[in-house]
């Protein structure tokens, strides 16, 4: 089989390279979503619309890899490489570099999981990947906007937590984390680790992982309160957080850990002693599974770009494209 047709069958796509939906940029719908599922929403729309992609980041402070769409010439057969070291540009340069290829940048804008929902319900975004449900609040904002919302799972990923590099302690159970988060356990040497408090950092209270982890860990028990709480307010907080702090423990999502924040000195803590890995997420084994969504309002048009794409990310091509930004599909190739 020649290199471009076996490229094209791992990729889903019909053996003249191109995906079975084909949008041009300027009728691309308006997409909005979760920072973790930021690259997931650039390689779908690089590849819908035939537009090349790279890594990219501003700064050292923060490192987060995202994708960002080029003007280079796009290569079907070429497929995303996450060893690529991202481009380091100033905003000016990144600017000039989107110019050549219209609005495309600007109709994938990943602006955080609870403001998603919001441009869903303003009408600002006709899709959004999310990595969770809509909560009370955010449903019954976009029926305050006129229409119900919609959501349908996409991909798979996991909830993990984060320990520096340099503890020891490599393993709790969901019982212990939940015992950390509502103060009954303080210190690291209780789990068999050193004689070190533990800070447990937590993010601000409308974001994807804060909500996740109160619904999906927690589970109705109360976390911790009060003034000496660590609150990070952003995605990469927590990482920047312990990456200074060996007695801390945070959260993220695993995509994220794995493939967007890239700390050394940050690492994962298993679950019930399993490691979030692909293949624990994609078999169901790690105790944390979270699942990427597609939410639109139900008044979404039936003809429309988004609610086509939307039914693409679901085909088997769109599926292959999940697989090949890193999460782990839905439906899985037979």
């Amino acid at each position: 089989m020649a290199a471009g047709a076996l490229a094209a069958l791992l990729l889903g796509m019909p053996a003249g390279g191109e995906p079975d939906l084909g949008l041009a940029r300027e009728e691309y719908p308006v997409v909005d979503g979760s920072t973790s599922a930021q690259p997931l929403g650039m390689l779908v729309a690089g590849r819908v619309t035939r537009t090349s992609v790279e890594w990219w980041r501003t700064s050292h402070f923060d490192p987060t890899r995202l994708l960002v769409p080029t003007a280079a010439p796009y290569d079907p057969a070429r497929r995303l490489a996450f060893e690529a070291q991202p481009a380091e540009r100033a905003g000016p340069d990144l600017v000039a570099a989107l110019s050549s290829i219209g609005r495309l940048a600007e109709r994938t804008r990943h602006s955080g999981t609870n403001e998603a929902y919001g441009r869903l319900a303003a009408g600002q975004a006709e899709l959004a990947l999310v990595a969770r449900e809509p909560t009370p609040a955010e449903r019954e904002a976009v029926r305050r906007g006129g229409a119900e919302i919609v959501v349908q799972p996409i991909a798979r990923d996991a909830f993990v937590f984060l320990r520096h590099a340099s503890n020891p302690v490599t393993s709790l159970t969901l019982d212990q984390v939940r015992d950390i988060y509502a103060g009954a356990l303080t210190s690291w040497k209780a789990l068999g680790g050193p004689d070190w408090p533990i800070v447990a950092y937590q993010r601000d209270p409308t974001s994807g992982s804060q909500v996740e982890m109160e619904q999906l860990v927690m589970r109705g028990r109360p976390m911790r309160e009060g003034p000496d709480i660590r609150v990070t307010r952003a995605m990469f907080g927590p990482f920047n957080a312990i990456r200074h702090d060996p007695t801390g423990i945070g959260y993220s999502y695993h995509y994220y850990e794995r493939f967007m924040a890239v700390v050394p000195e940050v690492a994962t803590l298993a679950i019930d002693g399993v490691r979030a890995e692909p293949a624990t997420i994609a078999a169901g084994r790690y105790p944390l599974i979270t699942f990427v969504y597609v939410a639109h309002r139900a008044d979404l048009p039936p003809d429309s770009a988004g609610a086509r794409l939307r039914d693409w990310l679901l085909t088997p091509a769109g599926q292959a494209v999940i697989a090949e930004s890193g999460y782990a599909p839905v439906r899985p190739a037979r």
